[in-house]
């Protein structure tokens, strides 16, 4: 009985392994086909670039772009992201980080207010 124990349990690893190089490969696979935009600046390199921006218009232009609906999660996250890095930037207009912090301070007595109901 013991052999048969051992059997089966080398069996379980054998399978195991199978299974776990099976879905690694599917997904080696799957990230070899997924294109990426030309235009394509990973959060880091655009974070920093607007934290170090002199450009008042472009940090501006980030300011004020619409903010995308939270359930679309990763592309909100990305966003307020990037409105932290122009509303922390001196040279961001005032008159936008005003327009920030109000948004900002909208946003969270909506996301309270869920909460409380």
């Amino acid at each position: 009985m013991t052999e048969d124990m051992s059997s089966q349990d080398t069996t379980a690893v054998e399978t195991a392994e199978n299974t776990v190089e099976t879905v690694v490969g599917n997904a080696d696979e799957q990230a070899s086909n997924q294109e990426v935009p030309s235009d394509f600046e990973p959060l880091t390199a655009t974070y920093e670039r607007l934290r170090h921006s002199t450009d008042a218009a472009e940090l501006s232009e980030f300011a004020r772009r619409p903010l995308p609906d939270r359930s679309e999660q990763a592309a909100f996250s990305r966003a307020t992201a990037l409105l932290e890095a122009g509303a922390g930037n001196a040279h961001t207009p005032l008159e936008d980080r005003v327009f920030l912090a109000d948004a900002v301070s909208e946003y969270s007595r909506q996301t309270v207010h869920r909460r409380i109901r």
